[in-house]
């Protein structure tokens, strides 16, 4: 059994904005991206933003991978490309390529407050596009098997 959340109360003066228009141009509309959105420019801009939402299909996650292999393999071909794409540049190795990640702090325990300078960003780790969608995965399974116990307890 699911638990639902507690609802969510909404604060009146965001009750009173007009929502944002939301365009779905047609495929040849959308040939000429830029002249579409200087077509819509006058009505969206009273709103100060809208959503466009392109005719096009999603990309298969297998074609958006191999894209963002290839882009990632460039970079590393290379070596004057950003260095956190590139841990070693002088490497010419048939290798994945890599890309770095960051942590950053979000939240905090009453109980211990925090130091009065910290860094915010702190550097992270280099992965693969695979290794890093494997612990992504594995963090998932972990966190949602620590919900579950929880959500079991509260039905009971």
């Amino acid at each position: 059994m699911a638990v639902e959340p507690p609802p969510v109360e909404i604060l009146p003066w965001l009750k009173s904005l007009p929502v944002a228009p939301e365009y779905h141009p047609t495929l040849s509309e959308f040939q000429d991206p830029i002249a579409y959105i200087l077509k819509i420019e006058k009505e969206a801009s009273a709103y100060g933003i809208c959503k466009i939402v392109p005719p096009l299909p999603a990309a298969p996650k297998k074609t958006a991978f191999a894209n963002l292999n290839k882009s990632f393999a460039a970079r590393l071909s290379n070596p004057n490309s950003s260095p956190s794409t590139n841990p070693s540049p002088n490497s010419n190795s048939k290798r994945s390529p890599t890309f770095s990640t960051r942590h950053q702090q979000i939240g905090f325990c009453p109980r211990r407050p925090r130091p009065v300078q910290k860094p915010v960003w702190q550097s992270g780790d280099c992965y693969t596009l695979s290794q890093f969608e494997a612990k992504a995965k594995l963090f998932e399974l972990s966190y949602l098997s620590k919900l579950a116990p929880a959500a079991a307890a509260a039905a009971a």
